[in-house]
């Protein structure tokens, strides 16, 4: 499914003119690491070490990245001294575990030009015409291969479409049988487009609208990401099956949420395992645990991922005094109630297709 010479790429879209013709043109990076694209540009790896434990291996890679600036046909009257012009550094971790299906990457950027984006590109072998991104409390499936589109004689669009969305959290490409999961922080736009999965990591623009046909050209110096080291995260997620099979949507949790340590007081002994409460099944997820904003009670809330109903119950770690649902407000409203069985410290109740559950806890 993954190619090992072409599993990861950073590309390269510099936005500067060139002959006529900028990245949106051509359809393709202008540089990749493992050097497609057009003659201006070249990646160097500098450095390579292994870094290993029992629990895991951790790939060190340093790469700095040689490009000309504009107008490049000036390459063929005077032929230039490449290395001179390095506009950017690149160090990457990447992290694969004895027991975590995962692969996860550190990356570390400075970039020097001034109108750049910057991508990770997973290829694969998957072919489908859609993918599903994550949402707030769901997924959105969204077409590949969008920057293809023509659009039909007499069709009119505002914009046509370009094949970039947005996704919260992961991304997934499957084709029922395998697929990829690429879970992210920060920066959520993405694309897939003839079997790459491609993740935007830093986007450096110094003008918006500069043909002025989308708009008036407006300069924003403060959008060139120069000079400046920025660390992203990300993570690969290679499954069976699709995103529902492979729960997807765990590992990304588990990838965005850090675990927070608290230190106790001096003789203070616990159980080595504790748990507030227990949700089942695995498909309803929790979202919320806090006190209640009129500070009776705890305020429970969760969701559900897959899209399907489901039966869940959720078990405390002791019995409740009272237990009610309530809206996004804290508040009982008739249009949110449902009905919830109890018994002992369990509670009981059904969910519809993604619906998104608030309950008010006294213990």
């Amino acid at each position: 499914m993954l190619p090992h010479d072409k599993m990861t790429a950073l590309s390269v879209g510099l936005q500067d003119q060139l002959d006529g013709m900028d990245w949106q043109t051509l359809k393709i990076p202008l540089k990749t690491e493992t050097g497609e694209g057009v003659y201006f540009g070249s990646f160097r790896v500098e450095n390579f070490w292994i870094d290993k434990s029992p629990l895991r291996r951790v790939i060190n890679v340093e790469t700095n990245y040689f490009s000309l600036r504009w107008p490049y046909r000036l390459k063929e009257e005077i032929e230039p001294i490449m290395w001179r012009h390095k506009f950017m550094m690149c160090t990457k971790k990447i992290i694969v575990y004895r027991d975590i299906p995962r692969i996860d990457f550190i990356t570390e950027i400075e970039d020097k030009h001034p109108k750049a984006r910057i991508r990770v590109r997973f290829s694969t072998d998957i072919k489908s015409a859609d993918y599903s991104c994550g949402s707030q409390f769901g997924v959105v499936s969204r077409l590949t291969d969008q920057c293809y589109y023509k659009p039909e004689p007499g069709e009119e669009w505002e914009e046509e479409p370009r094949g970039i969305f947005p996704s919260l959290k992961w991304l997934d490409y499957s084709d029922g049988k395998k697929g990829l999961t690429v879970i992210h922080r920060g920066i959520p736009e993405n694309e897939v487009r003839d079997g790459d999965v491609y993740l935007t990591v830093l986007r450096s623009v110094s003008m918006l609208s500069s043909d002025g046909i989308s708009g008036p050209a407006i300069p924003v110096p403060d959008a060139r990401e120069l000079n400046k080291r920025y660390e992203f995260r990300y993570s690969v997620y290679p499954h069976e099956g699709d995103w529902r099979e492979a729960s997807s949507y765990k590992h990304a949790i588990e990838f965005n949420t850090d675990l927070d340590t608290l230190q106790l007081p001096k003789g203070m002994k616990l159980p080595l395992n504790r748990s507030f409460l227990k949700i089942d099944p695995g498909n309803v997820v929790l979202s919320a645990l806090k006190r209640a904003e009129d500070g009776d009670g705890v305020i429970l809330r969760f969701y559900e991922t897959k899209g399907e109903e489901a039966d869940t119950e959720i078990t405390l770690f002791r019995e409740p005094k009272a237990v009610k649902v309530v809206n996004m407000l804290e508040e009982e409203d008739e249009g949110v109630k449902k009905e919830l069985k109890r018994e002992g410290e369990r509670i009981m109740l059904k969910m519809k297709p993604f619906e998104i559950v608030t309950l008010k806890v006294e213990v």
